[in-house]
Parts: C-alpha cells; structure tokens; sequence
C-alpha cells in the first residue's frame, strides 16, 4: 500500500502544474487581449486603419505590417490626405485594401500625386471613395507598376489635373470590374508593354479621352461617357482612343455574358490613332452637346494613322452618329488634324451603321482611308466599299444589307426519266443565288441551267402463260431509257421484273393426277419432297452385306463390355 501511495505522487505534481500553466496562459491571453483591443482603435482614436485586429495610426505603416495577402481594412474617414502619406506598395507585398465604405479626401493646400504607388499586388475593395477634387495635383487613387485590381468603389477628381487617374505602366497588369469613376480629365491610361481588362464601372468626364490605350487592352463591360466639345472647350477628346502613342497598341471590345459595352461621347465615340482596333460587340454613339447641339459632334468611329498605320477590323456592333458619317476612314488633313497621314484600313465584315438623313454611313478619306466592306446593315449605300463578290440589297425600311458570296462549284447532273437535272453552275452557300462565274459577278435564273426530265418511252409486253419449262408473266410495260418496269401505259406504277414474272410449272409426277404431294397446284415436286422419297427408297432397297456389317460390329462392342466387367471384378477379389 505504500508503493500504491507514492506512485501517485507524480500523478498528482503534473496535474498542478497543468493547471498552473493553464492559469499563467489565460492571464497571458487576457493581457494580449487588452493590447489588442486598444491598438485596434478600441481605446486609441489616433488609429485609422487595421491589420488582423492591430490598429496603425497610417496606411503605410498598416501595408508595411501587413504580411502576404493580408487585408488592410480603413477603420475610419481620412479628411486630410497629405503628400507625405502616399502609400507605396513594395514589390514582394500582395494586400487586399479593404476601404469598408469609408472615404478618402486629400488635403486641398498640399497634396499632390497619387493615393497609391503600386510595385506589388494591390485589391481595392469595400465600396469606398477616393476623392482627390480639392486640388488640381491630386491626380487619382493609383500610379500602378504592380498588378492592380479594382472591384468597386467611388473615384473622383478635378477636370483641371489636365492629368490621368489611374496610370498602368508599362509592365504594369490593371483589373477594372466595376467602380464609378467621375470627373478625370482621363480616367485609365495604359502604357506601351502594360495590359488591361476592364469588364464593368462607369467612367464619365468632360475632358480629353476616358480611356486611353498605348498597351494591350481589352473591354468587355461598362459604361463609358465623354462630353468634351470643341466648341466648349479646346481639351476635347474622342471617348474611348487606342494608338495615340505607338504601334503596337491593340484594344479589343467584345462584350461579354456579364454585361455590355456602352461609349458616348459628344466629339466622337470610339477612336483609333494608331495599331489595331478589334470591335465584336458594344454600342457606340455620337449625341448633340447640351450648349452647342449636334453640330460640333463626329463620329461615331474614327480610324486614322495619326501616329502611324492604324487598322481596324470590325464584326459586330452598333454605330451611330448625331450629325456626321457614322464611319470615318482617315484624314487627307495636313494642318496637324490628321496627324503624320499614316495609311488607314478598316474591314467592316458585320455590324449596324447609322448615319441620319444624308450622311452617308461610312467614308474613305480619299488619300489615306481603305475601307473594305463584306458584311453589316447600313443606313446608305456603300457600293464604293464593297469587296469582290459581295453585293448591296435594299431593305424596305430603307437601309442596306451587304453580303459577300461563299462560292462552291457545282458540277453537272443529266437529267433522268422522271428527275430534272441542270447544268454546271456556281452557288452561293450563303444567299443560295446561282451564278455563272466563281467570282459572283453574272447572276443566272435557275430555271436557265435546269434540264428537264425526259420522261419514259415505255413498250408493251404482252401477258404470256407458264409451261412446264419455261416461265411466263404478266402483262407490263418497260421503259427502253432508264430500263424500268411498269404496270400501266403511263408509267405511274413502277414494278419489277420479279413481280411479273410466272415461273416455269415444272415436271409432273405419274400417279398425282398431276398435283404434288403438298397440294400444291402448280403440279411441281418440291426438292424437300424429292429428297425424302429418295430416302425412302434407300431405307427399302438398303444392301444386305451393310446390315450384316453392322450386326457384326455389334457383338464385338457386348464382348468387349463384358470381358472389362469381368477384369474389374477379378481385380477386386483378388
């Protein structure tokens, strides 16, 4: 019983100390709990922001906390945003910015820059606002050379930056899902070598372009307004403009499953300066300006090599103009409005084009516009564009659908009896027209390359009766062109040589009457039939010397059946 008693002495000693160390833990945990609770802005009011429940009295010092794909959550409004708090984002940093719908005002006497310069991998996010109107050098939120990714929120600044609110730079990758952006003399720029998606938010100003693209760009949503005119003010710009600042700039619009494309603007809509320009999908739209009405207004899509060749290519999409050509291919200018006249091309291979009452829907500047035109509706004729083997057709309402002829050769087919056949000729696959040249030039009726069917020229075949050795048939008719077989004179009910044809009666067999065995009144012997009398015939006059045979072999099977019985049993007994 004593050694009972002393083991149970370390028992006892560890489960005091398992309750001491828990005791010294809560009390750890409750002090950490209070720092916690006041650097979270709890009990000090100096703090503005938060990082996993720790309070920063600034943003740069909460991004500088903030470990990867951490969220920086604004805790409070910042009314004073000054210069010297501009929050750089380091390149190795990934950080959610969660704004929690809260606001962001710079300071009007000093500030001037960005809110953000971003190196790294920023989100913002929380439906908050920047708001950099109170001075002319407070630009935007974002100067991104990182990746940036913008999912809602309100932006806005003053029209007289003569600036960008958000700069992708080069290298730079920009995400634009949604978010309104207000007053930017430019809303988004992108540089040469950066690449931006934007695929929802709203963007109006009353300056220079909203989006000006020099990158890889593409646009699958959003709404986008400029109401810049010339006649108000000389910083005008064409709402959405690609090109302005080298060749290789590509913007692509195409709207997607999520949502439209949408670009007003009063000076013109969509514009392309310079590279290439792809249009699938969208609305684009010229509208009168509230002051000076629709006379200042252009167009709704211009392409001209201001900066250098410029090339679009559309196949889809809605253009229409307040007051000019809906289309202007290039600019013959030499006064500095048409730029270097660099070469302009534009294949129109779909889409609507509306131009109001005696404007024509698309223009070639004669010097240095090429359109090209193999698709789309427009509200004029645009016969001088048309590619080789297209064609203009009226509607009633007024407008022109063009069509470009698929061509496929089809070869002759010679007529039969009953079945037209037609001469080689050329078909479109699109329009089902017939042609007499592959290039869609020379229109042909179809009823002047059909070759009638020539009917049959039958001859009558007499009924002829059976016999013994010979098969008869049925009265018919045969045509002697497409060797058919006919029931009436006409040539309607089409048969076969089998159905009119009697077989021979065959042999009769003595002592019938002349009527086989099985009835049947043809009198013939059926080869089964023949086959079993000769059978019988054999089981009757069978060879004697086969049955003795057999007699034979079956004694020798009994003595050989008995003689192993007898062995066996011997065998046992032995």
């Amino acid at each position: 019983m004593g050694k009972t008693r002393y083991r149970k002495l370390p028992v006892l000693f560890a489960a005091v100390s398992v309750a001491l160390a828990m005791t010294v833990g809560m009390t750890v945990s409750a002090e950490e709990g209070e720092v916690r609770k006041s650097l979270a802005g709890q009990g000090t009011e100096e703090n503005i922001c938060s990082v996993g429940g720790i309070g920063y009295t600034s943003l740069q010092e909460a991004f500088n906390a903030a470990s990867d794909n951490s969220v920086v959550v604004l805790e409070k409004d910042i009314a004073d945003f000054k210069t010297e708090d501009i929050v750089t984002v380091s390149e190795e940093k990934s950080v959610i910015f969660d704004m929690a719908g809260h606001t962001i005002t710079v300071d009007s006497a000093a500030f001037e820059g960005r809110i953000f310069v971003n190196n790294g991998t920023l989100t913002i996010t929380g439906n908050g606002t920047i708001d950099t109107t109170a001075t002319t050098k407070g630009y935007g939120p974002v100067d991104n050379y990182g990746t940036l990714t913008i999912e809602n929120g309100t932006y806005r600044a003053s029209s007289e930056t003569n600036s960008v609110g958000i700069w992708n730079r080069a290298g730079g990758t920009a995400y634009f899902y949604g978010g309104t952006y207000e007053g930017f003399p430019t809303a988004i720029r992108t540089a040469y070598g950066s690449t931006t998606v934007i695929s929802g938010g709203t963007y109006t100003n009353n300056r220079y372009p909203a989006i000006e693209n020099d990158g890889e760009m593409k646009i699958t949503g959003g709404t986008f307004k400029n109401t810049s005119c010339s006649s108000c003010d000389s910083r005008w710009g064409y709402t959405v403009r690609n090109g302005v600042g080298g060749q290789d700039s590509h913007l692509v619009i195409e709207e997607s499953s999520e949502g439209a494309v949408s670009i007003i603007g009063v000076q013109g809509a969509l514009a392309n300066s310079c590279g290439l320009l792809e249009v699938k999908s969208g609305s684009f739209e010229t509208v009168a300006c509230e002051t000076h009405g629709s006379a200042p207004a252009h167009y709704a899509l211009y392409v001209a090599g201001e900066q250098g060749d410029s090339k679009a290519i559309i196949t889809g999409g809605t253009f229409k103009s307040v007051s000019k050509t809906a289309v202007m291919i290039g600019n013959d200018n030499t006064n500095g409005d048409g730029g270097i006249n660099a070469n302009a091309t534009t294949e129109i291979k779909g889409g609507t084009f509306i131009a109001p009452e005696g404007q024509k829907a698309v223009t070639g500047a004669p010097k240095t516009g090429n359109p090209s035109i193999s698709g789309g509706t427009f509200s004029s004729d645009v016969s001088e564009y048309i590619i080789e083997g297209g064609e203009t057709i009226p509607n009633e309402d007024g407008s022109y659908e063009v069509h470009t002829h698929t061509m496929i050769y089809v070869e002759a087919v010679a007529a039969t009896c009953t079945e037209d056949g037609y001469s080689a000729h050329w078909e479109c696959s699109g329009c089902g027209k017939y042609f007499s040249d592959e290039k869609g030039e020379e229109e042909i009726n179809p009823e002047d390359i059909k070759i009638e069917a020539k009917g049959h020229v039958l001859q009558y075949v007499a009924a002829k009766d059976a016999t013994e050795k010979e098969a008869g048939n049925k009265e018919y008719w045969t045509c002697s062109a497409c060797g058919g077989y006919f029931l009436d004179e006409e040539g309607k009910e089409e048969t076969t040589l089998e159905d009119v044809t009697i077989p021979a009666l065959g042999e009769k067999i003595p002592g019938t009457g002349g009527n086989s065995s099985t009835g049947d009144n043809t009198g013939q012997v059926s080869g089964a039939e023949k086959n079993n009398s000769q059978t019988s015939k054999a089981v009757q006059t069978g060879d004697s010397t086969q049955l003795l045979l057999w007699e034979i072999l079956a004694v020798l099977a009994i003595g050989t059946a008995g003689s192993v019985i007898i062995v066996r049993k011997y065998k046992r007994y032995r």
